[in-house]
């Protein structure tokens, strides 16, 4: 929506080897008198390291 706020975090910076990496956020929204809160877990699956850009 309208309201969407776009945000990117850094998962590592050396990179992620190959093999299952489980990502959990948890946003809360804090309010008066509320407070909302979401969770998002996923699961990313690395299956291939490629080489260095700068290898090549």
């Amino acid at each position: 929506g309208a309201s969407d706020q776009p945000f990117a975090i850094l998962l590592s910076a050396d990179g992620l080897g190959v093999g299952s990496h489980k990502i959990s956020v948890l946003i809360t929204e804090q309010g008066d008198p509320w407070e909302n809160t979401r969770s998002y877990n996923w699961t990313l699956e690395v299956v291939e390291e490629l080489p260095d850009a700068d290898a090549s």
